[in-house]
Parts: C-alpha cells; sequence; structure tokens
C-alpha cells in the first residue's frame, strides 16, 4: 500500500473505533492486531464467521470436465491476484515438481486486477510461460458461484499460501466441504485449524512442493458423505447466528 492510502485506512479505522461501543473481528489474530492500533479502551469480541454454502449447486465431477476443462485430478486455488496471495510460491513448486517428472494440473480463479501492482498478474503469467507450465496451470478468471463451489469440492487438494489473511473464507469452505488443504503457516491459519490442514512455509517453494508430492503418493482418500457435511455446516451456522446474538444482545440500548 502507498502511505497515502495507509494513511486513510487508519483514518477510517479509527472512525470506527472511536463510534462503536463493541468492535467484532473475526479472529484471534485480528484482535491482537487492534489491540496494537487503537489508542482509545474498547471493547473487542471475536466472532469467527462461516461462508455460506449452497449445496444444492454441487454436481459430480464430469460437469466440470464439461464446463471447465479440467483433469480428474487438480490442485485449486480462488484466490484474488493480489500480491499478498502468494500465487508465486504455488507456480514455483509445481516447477519443482516438474523437474521431478511430476505433472499436476492447478487452477487459478478470482480477478486478475491488483491497483497496488497492476503488473502483477501479467508477471505471474510470464513465469508460468518461462516455466512451460502453461498445460498445467489455468487460469479461469472471474467464474459464477455454481462453478467455484464445484471445483472446492471436487480439488484433490485446496491450496492458500497467503501471507495475511483475516479469517481465510477459503480455508472455512475446505473444513465445510471436508477437504484436504495446503496452507501458509500463518497465525490465523494455525487458529482456523481444519482437521486436513497441513502447513507450509509461504516463503519456501520446496517446502510446498514436498507437501503435494506427499499427498498424491498416498493413497488414503476418505471423505465425509454429503448428508453428513450439510447437517455439519446447517449445525456450525446455528451456532455462528447464537454467537452474534449474544454479542447483539449485551449492547446498551
Amino acid at each position: 500500500f502507498s502511505k497515502k492510502e495507509i494513511l486513510l485506512r487508519n483514518k477510517l479505522y479509527n472512525n470506527y473505533i472511536k463510534n462503536s461501543e463493541i468492535l467484532i473481528v473475526s479472529s484471534k489474530s485480528s484482535k491482537k492486531d487492534l489491540i496494537k492500533f487503537k489508542k482509545e479502551k474498547k471493547r473487542i469480541e471475536v466472532l469467527n464467521f462461516v461462508p455460506e454454502i449452497n449445496f444444492s449447486k454441487i454436481k459430480k465431477k464430469r460437469y466440470l470436465q464439461k464446463e471447465i476443462d479440467i483433469k480428474k485430478k487438480y490442485l485449486f486455488t480462488p484466490n484474488q491476484f493480489w500480491i499478498h496471495k502468494n500465487h508465486i510460491c504455488i507456480i514455483e513448486a509445481l516447477n519443482i515438481l516438474k523437474k521431478k517428472g511430476i505433472k499436476i494440473q492447478c487452477i487459478f480463479t478470482g480477478s486478475s486486477y491488483d491497483h497496488r501492482n497492476q503488473n502483477y498478474f501479467s508477471d505471474l503469467m510470464k513465469k508460468i510461460k518461462f516455466y512451460k507450465l502453461e498445460n498445467q496451470i489455468k487460469y479461469k478468471g472471474i467464474l459464477p458461484y455454481n462453478k467455484i463451489i464445484n471445483l472446492l469440492y471436487n480439488a484433490d487438494i485446496i491450496i492458500n499460501p497467503s501471507f495475511f489473511e483475516g479469517w481465510s473464507t477459503v480455508v472455512e469452505e475446505a473444513k465445510i466441504l471436508d477437504k484436504k488443504i495446503l496452507l501458509s503457516n500463518i497465525d490465523v491459519h494455525i487458529e482456523q485449524n481444519p482437521k486436513k490442514g497441513i502447513y507450509f512455509d509461504p516463503y519456501n517453494s520446496k517446502d510446498l512442493a514436498n507437501s503435494i508430492q506427499k499427498i498424491y503418493e498416498s493413497k488414503k482418500r476418505v471423505r465425509k458423505n454429503l448428508k453428513t457435511l450439510i447437517n455439519n455446516y446447517h449445525n456450525n451456522r446455528k451456532l455462528f447466528a447464537k454467537r452474534f446474538i449474544e454479542i447483539v444482545q449485551t449492547l446498551k440500548i
């Protein structure tokens, strides 16, 4: 961010703090940041959000193979192309694996525009071309929800190599859908603690490559049935709603 944008953001956040009785953040990690940032004493509550999942949109994998042209096995990263999302780590990891003779398809989706670094996306595409990974790494642009949810549900591995998150939606979606996810070892990802999560150093693409290889060499492919996933999801949404109501009811009216 530019100095000007940081100043404007800080001013906005200070206004939020000044005019709020309760501050709600999505993680303990965010709470730590807020405590360092705020100048006046305010009550802070942590509310881990549960993203909305429309299970009725989920279809069999052949739907994706027809609609999006994917292979049976693929990695998926549905992050916007912002510099802190760290796509380069995945590109470098796949290049390492290719040199070992391991070729795995990876699907990227999301906006390709970052106002802070307008060359970021094109630089990444040049890197993919330089490594001759065009047949493995496929950028599918901004897709409608029905395709995104199916890409998430049918992926062999979801990857989030981000350097910073508030409370990662991708990680929460992976938890709900009972997916294996490789994620950077930042504080908030560790806090989210997905059962099928494997952490790696986001500054070390070799670490990521090794994790991908281990999963692909493992024959263990067990997932809960859809009915169980739906029941667990609704229970989590109810707990989220209950927690939100508890916070609101403490407000002085």
